[in-house]
């Protein structure tokens, strides 16, 4: 079928693919056929296409680049070695992948895998976010009948430094090694002996095997632990950390001791073209992807087939540009991305980060939300906000005709990406089309101010930039290095953060923005008491009180959870939907926690987040929680915020994993969302029975050394806080709770959230 395809014209080719495409929700109903031809006769297209050829005569798009980039030569010799090397390392019996990374490396690679799930037998675990506990991770790896030497390690980071990656990567390797030498009948206090002296010993990138004072046993450990490490970066030594520590000295003369000949670390390049965000099908998705039974050949030759649609500079033969232009016209200030069920989730995620990311710049591109099911899709349109859909719609899985998701008659804009199935060419052309995408539409809005792409004009508005990302890394740079790492100064730190939290949930601080001016903190609060007497308090008055226990909670949550996993382990669309279907049974129960008789704490202040939610509306804004912790039970709260909270447009995120998602919109593009940093507050002795400091030792950056994960979580959280307020000039609130983990913790948080919803789902 795909060798035939070469064989035919541009025309043919498109005229083949045309089911993909769907239009009709967008011309001429939304946008004329006057309109959009007199724009591709006007300047602004012009400039447009020549950045794009000027780009292209650079090589800067590794996303389709045929030279450099994920059609070259190079990438596809790696990803012989990589087929070659996953083959080998699973003869040998590994079955479970840890993968590191944050972002496109963590987004994208989940998005190749989770739509059908792991082949038999094998595990992906993804970790993004900060505050992992590991203890859990390892117990739940053993539980399932895995060992330690079934284990791989994959960190991901393009640049080879990220914070996030660098700190997981250290955790991941103290799991292995812990547990390897579980295997190998090590003592227990022998083998954290021998942690910390590796650890301690310096910048390890630098030093020789001698200067450790290893024993044979402790080389044997350690080499058996790093046959079980791989990287993807990039290969410029003195950039990456992770490539630094791969060609070492030091790990050059283990292996010589150990294996009887001199190696590296294996480490995959990513192309210097292909950005972070664009990565999932580079070196860094074909490693995770094909661990977990893709075929990562023909998920690169079906993208390689389609190629030449996007080789074009117009709309009639490639159909992405055809589709930027008309979101570029619309001047929408959401995009939402809709999926049939939730083992897509990661597709639209990915998105998430994809588009906001690239095109959240100069106060411009529209916000990325998702939706997951018919049922969402219809609130969401009911939402009557400023929004454009795409659909995106697999029509078989497992021989399976499937229900698609539509909007007809006089709907919002849409658009419709229709895919065969979910077989690797079909997911690799998806891909692809909607990386293409993204970077039309960042043309296009370059071309607004600039032809050149070597101006600092086009420099505002490069969709392959994020530089107000960079910002928050900086302020919380600034914030560690006036931090004591002295024990008593931690503990005093822990103990002011769970003081703020003692009486219950707080809305820490509120900071609202006109027109880059801070609005004064009295008005802000009249503001909300005046939408609290006149909307709130009356909705408030006619909830009927609920008699929903404590207990019932529990059980409730408990079978979410329990849910949860079971959907994780469904196979196709149409059991995944019945599954989520399951789980939002219980979410709609758990809403009786809002009915709940409150404190008078909760109620206060859930009334006033309320009020702010319905003034961000009034707006024409979204309020958006991003949960900064690693637990299961924050997504799970997120999606319950969701589910209940569809007619306003509502999403979540999850914490660290943001900033390398959608914080450049945030910050950057246009302003139509309030964001709600939710920090969750734990008691130091609880931190440190689940997590470990931070050493250097050539990876981490030697700001972190001596930290906590999940303090280095607060400080990002803070320095985004402070990001939002002196930098961008944009609103914001920081909202702090008890742990989640913690029984109180969990009846303030869903009674909170849970009273919040109950009166906007009230007014309404």
């Amino acid at each position: 079928m795909y060798e035939r395809k070469f064989m035919m014209s541009i025309s043919q080719v498109l005229q083949h693919f045309k089911e993909r495409f769907h239009f009709d929700g967008l011309m001429p109903r939304f946008i004329s056929e006057e309109v959009y031809t007199q724009f591709l006769k006007g300047d602004i297209y012009k400039r447009a296409r020549l950045l794009h050829h000027q780009a292209m005569e650079e090589d800067r798009f590794g996303y389709k680049s045929r030279r450099t980039g994920i059609f070259g030569e190079s990438a596809a010799q790696d990803r012989k070695a990589i087929a070659q090397y996953l083959l080998e390392k699973k003869s040998e019996g590994a079955r479970v992948m840890i993968h590191v990374g944050i972002g496109g490396q963590a987004l994208g690679n989940r998005a190749q895998i989770e739509s059908v799930g792991e082949a038999l037998g094998y595990r992906v675990y993804v970790l993004e976010k900060l505050g992992v506990n590991f203890h859990s991770l390892a117990s739940e790896i053993y539980e399932q009948g895995f060992k330690a030497s079934q284990i791989l390690i994959h960190a991901s980071s393009k640049s080879g430094t990220t914070d996030e990656t660098m700190i997981n990567f250290q955790n991941a390797f103290r799991l292995l090694i812990r547990g390897l030498g579980q295997e190998l009948g090590e003592n227990s206090k022998v083998t954290e002996e021998w942690i910390i002296k590796y650890e301690t010993s310096g910048d390890l990138t630098k030093m020789k095997l001698v200067d450790l004072g290893l024993t044979l046993n402790q080389k044997k450990l350690l080499q058996k632990a790093l046959d079980r490490v791989l990287f993807s970066t990039t290969t410029n030594v003195k950039q990456s950390r992770i490539y630094a520590l791969a060609t070492s000295r030091f790990i050059k003369e283990l292996s010589q001791e150990i294996h009887g000949e001199s190696r590296e670390l294996i480490t995959f390049p990513i192309p210097d073209n292909v950005g972070g965000r664009f990565s999932r099908r580079s070196q860094s998705g074909e490693i995770s992807a094909g661990f977990a039974g893709r075929n990562i050949f023909k998920m690169n030759e079906g993208a390689l087939n389609i190629l030449p649609f996007f080789e074009k500079e117009s709309p009639e033969e490639n159909p992405a540009l055809k589709l930027a232009l008309l979101i570029y016209l619309l001047k929408k200030d959401f995009i939402v991305i809709c999926v049939q069920a939730s083992n897509q989730i990661a597709v639209a995620d990915a998105l998430r980060q994809l588009f906001p990311e690239s095109n959240g710049k100069d106060g411009q591109g529209p916000f990325i939300v998702s939706s997951v099911g018919a049922r969402e899709l219809k609130e969401r349109i009911e939402s009557n906000l400023n929004a454009f859909y795409v659909l995106i719609n697999a029509q078989n899985d497992r021989n399976e005709k499937l229900k698609l998701l539509t909007l007809t008659d006089c709907k919002p804009p849409f658009f419709e990406y229709r895919q065969l199935d979910l077989s690797e060419e079909e997911e690799a052309m998806r891909d692809l089309f909607f990386d293409e995408v993204t970077i039309w539409y960042g043309l296009l809005s370059a071309g607004e101010i600039t032809a050149d792409i070597h101006s600092e004009a086009y420099k505002k508005r490069d969709p392959q930039n994020q530089p107000f990302v960079e910002f928050g890394k900086k302020l919380m740079v600034e914030s560690v290095s006036k931090l004591s790492r002295d024990l008593s100064a931690v503990q005093l730190r822990y103990k002011l953060e769970c003081e703020k939290v003692e009486k219950g949930p707080c809305l820490l601080s509120i900071d609202l923005f006109k027109s880059g001016h801070l609005c004064d903190s009295k008005k802000i609060d009249e503001g909300i008491q005046s939408v609290i007497h006149s909307t709130i308090r009356p909705a408030s008055q006619a909830l009927k009180e609920s008699n929903f226990s404590e207990s019932e909670l529990f059980k409730l949550l408990g079978e979410v959870e329990e849910l949860k996993k079971e959907r994780r382990t469904a196979r196709g669309i149409k059991e995944r939907e019945a599954m989520d279907q399951k789980v939002e049974s219980l979410f709609m129960k758990l809403l009786d926690v809002g009915y709940w008789k409150k404190s008078s704490l909760i109620d206060s202040e859930a009334s006033r987040l309320a009020a702010l939610i319905l003034m961000a509306k009034r707006e024409g804004k979204i309020s958006l929680p991003i949960f900064y912790s690693a637990c299961h039970e924050a997504e799970t709260l997120g999606e319950w915020w969701r589910f209940l909270g569809g007619r306003y447009l509502n999403d979540y995120g999850l914490g660290t994993r943001e900033q390398h998602s959608y914080f450049q919109s945030l910050l950057d593009g246009k302003e139509v969302v309030l964001p709600m940093l939710v920090d969750f507050v734990t008691p130091f002795s609880e931190i440190e029975v689940r997590e470990e400091m931070i050493q250097a030792y050539g990876l981490a950056k030697d700001y972190l050394k001596g930290f906590y994960p999940d303090e280095i979580r607060r400080l990002y959280l803070e320095a985004q806080g402070r990001t939002f307020t002196e930098i961008a000039k944009r609103s914001k609130m920081i909202l702090k709770f008890k742990d989640l983990s913690s029984k109180q913790g969990k009846i303030e948080v869903y009674q909170f959230w849970g009273r919040v919803l109950a009166i906007l789902n009230g007014i309404l």
